[in-house]
């Protein structure tokens, strides 16, 4: 691997699809069923003609699969999904009219499947919740994160899906009426088979889908993010925040967070560490950020007081942060290097050496940074003997 990443600290596979929800798992299985439907070009056609027909004003022609790796894209399948499906329906109606039997009965089959409530009711609470979600998982993608404003980014999605869980009855009313408007328009029947056993639909799919769904979100978001919160919890004494003030507690992290990462410590002192002095380090951290505002708090990142932080005035937290701001917040650049080494590594360079691939893995992958040529030309004439041009 290119980029090391021994360990992944919080891989955001949060974003997933509850399973234990039968009706959301049946709309998943749908969705894909669907985009797969259509991966033929004969197919692709029709649905695109029936895109351009309904939609005129959009340019996206093609249904997503639910990648079973990059949430991000699943998100998006979803939601596109939701967002085409007139013209996907539209499109079905015409190819079960076909004379190939296989091909219009399985067209048939998907209709029968999306014109059902249970159907259409998954679908919008998974487009409400996802889109909620939409964002963190893009964010979760992008370079330069560190794990604070990560963990900030998922506490807000998880407050605002708690806020829809305590309003459940309000907010699954209005989705509900929605569903409702939307089964109208496309004929399907307000009713629940038999073998659901109630007469109320909106009652019974609140309690049996939207309740568990969004509780078994919540669950998975915590759960998955609970060990990141004790790393988080366990830097927090050398982070700024506002009214900073140090207390034994603080100390006692701050000892128990050396302790934690000691070998690495030691490297950068070459003095011997004694209570005295990391309490006065400590101290003068202290009093740097302690008039600190919201303003000033607000634009400020982990990664920026790592380089506004004095390695020699402060050697030790300045050790910590570059440790905390390393910490890899998603597997993303790892799955990076992987798709680099897959279009370096050609037959052509099978027998490249594992110094010359890390480097034009890094070339390929970091393009933003300028390589002056000049600079590359001189360290290869430093040793003429080992380096060829």
């Amino acid at each position: 691997m290119v980029e090391d990443e021994d360990e992944v600290i919080a891989s955001f596979a949060t974003i997933t699809f509850s399973c234990k929800v039968p009706e959301v798992r049946n709309c998943m299985g749908t969705i894909q069923s669907v985009s797969t439907f259509f991966g033929y070009p004969k197919r692709q056609s029709i649905l695109q003609l029936s895109i351009v027909e309904i939609f005129p004003q959009t340019n996206r022609f093609k249904l997503k699969n639910l990648c079973a790796t990059r949430w991000f894209d699943r998100h998006d399948a979803v939601i596109l999904f939701e967002e085409l499906q007139p013209a996907i329906l539209h499109a079905l109606d015409k190819i079960t009219l076909w004379p190939d039997s296989d091909t219009s009965s399985s067209a048939s089959h998907l209709l029968t499947a999306i014109r059902q409530l249970k159907f259409q009711t998954a679908l919008a609470i998974l487009v409400k919740i996802l889109s909620i979600s939409f964002p963190l998982s893009r964010y979760l993608q992008t370079v330069n994160l560190d794990l604070k404003t990560a963990l900030e980014a998922a506490s807000n999605v998880q407050n605002t899906i708690q806020e829809i869980r305590e309003n459940c009855d309000v907010e699954f009313q209005q989705l509900f009426l929605s569903v409702i408007t939307l089964c109208e328009k496309f004929d399907i029947t307000v009713s629940l088979p038999c073998q659901c056993k109630s007469d109320n639909p909106e009652y019974f799919l609140r309690v049996s889908v939207f309740i568990p769904f969004i509780n078994n979100f919540l669950d998975q978001l915590s759960d998955r993010f609970i060990s990141h919160r004790i790393v988080l919890n366990n830097f927090d004494c050398i982070l700024p925040k506002i009214e900073m003030k140090i207390s034994e507690e603080i100390k006692g992290k701050f000892k128990q967070l050396i302790e934690t990462y000691q070998d690495i410590v030691d490297e950068c002192t070459d003095s011997n560490l004694n209570d005295n002095l990391l309490n006065g380090e400590l101290d003068l951290w202290y009093t740097k950020y302690s008039t600190l505002t919201s303003a000033e708090l607000k634009n400020k990142n982990t990664i920026e007081v790592y380089f506004q932080t004095c390695p020699d005035v402060y050697p030790i937290i300045s050790k910590l942060l570059k440790i905390f701001i390393t910490l890899p917040v998603s597997t993303a650049t790892g799955e990076r290097s992987f798709s680099t080494l897959r279009r370096l590594k050609t037959y052509l360079r099978n027998f490249s050496g594992q110094i010359r691939l890390n480097g034009l893995a890094l070339l390929n992958i970091h393009r933003d940074i300028n390589v002056d040529i000049n600079d590359v030309l001189d360290e290869l004439t430093k040793n003429q003997n080992e380096n060829r041009i």
